[in-house]
């Protein structure tokens, strides 16, 4: 909605002014940059600097305005449907000088961008192209070719692009200027109509563009569409017609069309081609401007926009290889796109291929060596790395550019936390509350630190302050479930649990978590019931298979089964415990060969495992091998001292006692 009204903002401040402005003497196109910075200062007061350019036929004017509100939002009140008082005043001064000077001046430029940008908050450029004999005709009501105002709307190209070199830079040094050809205009225009035509919130559910493309090269003009019809209706466009008309219409609005005399359009999901022919202009020299691929031209950015918002359609719809071409495809059109690099980097992040993540990561340094953000995402992976000192370097070269960066210290707490500095991790979630905007997040980190440090009083004192503000946040009653645990309260614990599942009704840990309790509680109908719940959600875990089988054999010994537990050595060929509860069951069908074969397994991944040696003694005793078996006992009651474990060593002086 913002945009919307930010676009009808400027061209209506433009179009009233135009109508308004007294027209003083003929200026000098030789001084006209420098004539409209002094009109700005002087005569309208303004209190931005303002800056300016010409570029052959184009002139480029920048505009360090007020567009973003403190909160990081548009400066627009949606509620009154109005922008903020201070930013209308500006930009209607802004007008005026333009106005004033383009429209009595002696020789005039064919256009003007103009860049009003947030310097501030988010680094964002809103550029406006304006075919000046457009607004002349519309201003001159009664000259040849008299548009309205209607039409003078829609053959101005608008379009926002967030560059984080925006950000502090009040001379556009970070603006790439050149002379924008006719015929890169007319491309724009296109592409601009054929977007709102198949886009707009009123046709979603009626298409779904893959693609949308027009190039300007050589006098010629190359339309590709790839635009799915989802739900035909008779009265809406179809993509090689609609194409056609706006081609037309556009030849028509500008009789010189640039010199382009001939227009491909390929119709790609309907395999339709197209080709328009047009009688080139006499007196019209051909445009022989190029476009360089990949540098900051119109065509480019908004070319790569457009790419961008259908990376992120995608991605919200978790088609995500749709989504990494469009975004790939984002960047080769402008490599140096750094909100594309980040976001990049950010996809491979979410579809856990870190590797990538920290390529795009870093190539968005390479174009931007002060980008906050790049260093916030490098610093989040290197912490998820475990590499918790490297991700510390990358968050305080933040702190020193911008100490108060929102979330910098509370992702900094968590690195902290892993370095096991439990106390320095506190003090961090504690700077980090008066900015960050999730605090249910930062009081359940603090609820977390507190539990590390074994006090869980205190824990859930801060878990409870979470639930305040976030009462359906699974991962807090985890959290809140765990902590009751360890107090072994684990009726409480058991509660909470249910509740996440109440509000996540796939949350492995939740399922796996309460089999253990029913385990440790002997509750093992219970522990299989959740055991199978936790193996449907996550079925590669081969713990839960463990359990599952230890469960099944104690609740019914003479339905000893090893089935569980072979499936967990297949997910876990090493798996230790796998390998001892084999024993263990091959013990009790009494075959003590494959017994004796699965606690040596244990024994040799595992040396230091008492129980696969009290397992290796029975096996042995059962067949009837005495020394053996007083040699494991003997092993067994040795590293159950070490361990302290007074109950398991008096248990194996009663087997060694047997044997003698």
């Amino acid at each position: 909605m913002a945009k919307n009204a930010l676009k009808s903002l400027l061209v209506s401040i433009s179009l009233i002014l135009l109508t308004s402005c007294s027209i003083p003497p003929t200026y000098s196109r030789k001084k006209i940059a420098k004539t409209l910075k002094e009109i700005c200062r002087k005569e309208f007061d303004l209190d931005i600097e303002i800056n300016a350019w010409d570029s052959g036929e184009t002139l480029w004017i920048y505009a360090p305005v007020k567009l973003i509100d403190e909160s990081g939002q548009f400066n627009y009140d949606e509620k009154n449907k109005r922008w903020n008082d201070d930013l209308l005043k500006d930009m209607r001064k802004i007008y005026s000088a333009i106005n004033k000077v383009l429209l009595s001046i002696d020789r005039p430029p064919k256009f003007y961008c103009l860049i009003t940008s947030d310097i501030e908050k988010i680094g964002l450029d809103w550029y406006t192209l304006v075919f000046l004999d457009d607004e002349r005709k519309y201003t001159m009501q009664s000259a040849v070719g008299y548009i309205s105002s209607q039409q003078i709307n829609q053959r101005i190209v608008s379009f926002n692009f967030r560059d984080s070199k925006a950000l502090g830079d009040k001379t556009g040094a970070h603006i790439h200027t050149y002379d924008i050809p006719m015929g890169e205009f007319i491309s724009l225009l296109a592409e601009q109509k054929l977007a709102q035509a198949f886009a707009s919130i009123e046709v979603s559910e009626n298409f779904r563009i893959r693609d949308l493309a027009v190039d300007y090269t050589d006098n010629k003009l190359n339309v590709i569409l790839d635009i799915m019809i989802k739900k035909y209706k008779e009265e809406l466009p179809l993509p090689l017609e609609k194409a056609e008309e706006i081609i037309k219409e556009l030849h028509s609005a500008y009789p010189e069309f640039a010199g382009i005399t001939e227009v491909r359009i390929s119709d790609v999901f309907n395999d339709k081609q197209q080709t328009l022919k047009f009688p080139k202009p006499k007196n019209y020299s051909s445009d022989t401007k190029r476009i360089d691929p990949g540098t900051k031209t119109l065509a480019n950015l908004h070319r790569a926009i457009f790419y961008f918002s259908l990376g992120d359609d995608y991605y919200k719809e978790k088609k995500f290889k749709k989504a990494e071409e469009f975004y790939k495809r984002t960047v080769k059109i402008l490599p140096g796109y750094v909100d594309a690099l980040n976001t990049l980097g950010l996809f491979y992040l979410e579809i856990n291929e870190t590797k990538k993540a920290l390529v795009y990561f870093e190539k968005t340094l390479t174009v931007d060596p002060d980008n906050l953000t790049a260093y916030e995402n490098l610093g989040r992976l290197y912490i998820i790395f475990g590499q918790h000192e490297k991700g510390l370097s990358y968050l305080e070269r933040i702190l020193k550019i911008k100490p108060d960066y929102i979330g910098i210290y509370y992702i900094a707490g968590f690195a902290y936390s892993g370095l096991g500095q439990y106390k320095k991790a506190l003090d961090y979630f504690q700077k980090s509350l008066p900015r960050y905007p999730h605090k249910e997040k930062i009081y359940q980190a603090i609820g977390e630190t507190y539990h590390k440090l074994n006090q869980d009083a205190l824990a859930l004192t801060y878990y409870k302050q979470a639930l305040a503000i976030k009462s359906d946040y699974p991962g807090i009653y985890l959290d809140i479930a765990e902590t009751y645990t360890s107090l072994g309260d684990l009726s409480k614990a058991i509660i909470n649990y249910e509740k996440t599942l109440a509000i996540d009704p796939d949350s492995f840990t939740a399922h796996y978590s309460l089999a253990e309790i029913y385990f440790l509680t002997k509750q093992y109908k219970k522990t299989i019931t959740y055991c199978k719940k936790a193996i449907k959600v996550s079925p590669d875990f081969p713990q839960t298979y463990i359990m599952l089988g230890v469960a099944h054999n104690r609740l019914d010994p003479q339905k000893a089964d090893i089935v569980y537990f072979k499936k967990a050595l297949r997910l876990d060929p090493e798996n230790f415990l796998a390998q001892y509860y084999l024993g263990e069951t091959y013990l009790l069908l009494a075959q003590f060969d494959k017994a004796l074969l699965y606690f040596k397994k244990t024994i040799k991944v595992n040396p230091d495992f008492a129980d696969a040696y009290v397992g290796l003694g029975r096996s042995y005793l059962h067949s009837n091998q005495k020394e053996k078996a007083r040699d494991n006992f003997k092993k067994a009651k040795e590293l159950f001292r070490k361990q302290n474990n007074r109950e398991a060593r008096q248990e194996i002086e009663e087997y060694l006692r047997l044997i003698q």
